[in-house]
């Protein structure tokens, strides 16, 4: 998680301050964000309008893009570690972080039921592309204030990954972010979005809204 961090400073990611080691513990000394997480924002507003729910998915992936730069696999993308600073969200807890190499295959079991990827659930080997996966599940629920897969067992939750997303004809979002989605909870990782492709999308939306 140390070296995480000290790899990946940016205002989207939680900056650590100072690291104190004792005989028996080793302590960080983190950010101060008063404001909370985004879980906690979402249990007070339910959900977000698309506008707002899209500006903050933006600064999600703008540090998703500092951690991916650096080689660097969160693991554990949900709203209850993307801290909040005023109007700045920002990636936060890397205890199940791991540093990556292109093209390298992961097999640890590591995450949130809710928002892991389904290679992840199903025991196979995966890449970073499990990130892009659970950041669609952050946008979905900021959107539409529950989870994009909710059921009580995992292989419910494979099962129901694998049928594909469904969605409402929500008037409120629009089809391009809908398209998104889609593309970002994809189950089988060779067809899901890359990041990079997170990132076109969105600098159109942004194009967009200004014309």
């Amino acid at each position: 998680e140390i070296s995480c961090l000290r790899k990946c400073s940016h205002e989207n990611v939680v900056k650590l301050i100072d690291v104190m080691k004792t005989k028996s513990n080793l302590y960080l000394f983190m950010e101060y964000c008063p404001e909370g997480n985004l879980q906690e924002l979402l249990e007070k507003t339910g959900k977000l309008k698309e506008e707002e729910a899209v500006a903050y998915f933006g600064q999600i992936i703008k540090g998703l893009q500092v951690l991916s730069a650096a080689g660097v696999v969160h693991r554990d993308l949900k709203p209850a570690n993307i801290l909040i600073k005023g109007k700045t969200l920002k990636i936060a807890d890397f205890g199940l972080a791991k540093k990556y190499f292109n093209g390298q295959m992961l097999n640890s079991y590591k995450g949130t039921p809710l928002h892991m990827a389904p290679e992840i659930l199903l025991g196979r080997h995966y890449t970073d592309k499990v990130d892009v996966y659970s950041a669609g599940t952050i946008l979905y629920q900021m959107l539409f204030g529950t989870y994009p897969f909710l059921a009580c067992t995992e292989e419910e939750i494979v099962k129901q990954i694998k049928n594909g997303l469904r969605m409402k004809s929500h008037t409120h979002i629009s089809k391009g972010v809908k398209k998104l989605l889609t593309k970002m909870l994809e189950a089988d990782p060779e067809v899901r979005i890359t990041l990079g492709g997170v990132i076109d999308f969105l600098s159109e939306y942004v194009e967009q809204k200004r014309e």
